[in-house]
């Protein structure tokens, strides 16, 4: 099996672009949009969370400090 190594600096990239999406998806949403937004925001926190917690307890967290 092929493991991606990761480090503090891909978890900075996966943060910034996970904050990234939901800007320019707040800045493209129509003014119908807006009732979904908070919902929509806290799926993706959710899952990136979820993705978060998954990876970090299967790997090696001495790359962290």
């Amino acid at each position: 099996m092929n493991e991606t190594r990761y480090n503090a600096e891909k978890l900075r990239v996966l943060n910034q672009t996970m904050f990234d999406f939901l800007l320019r998806l707040q800045q493209c949403s129509t003014l119908g949009d807006k009732q979904f937004e908070a919902m929509f925001e806290y799926a993706v926190h959710q899952d990136h969370f979820g993705l978060l917690l998954k990876r970090l307890n299967e790997v090696d967290t001495q790359d962290f400090i």
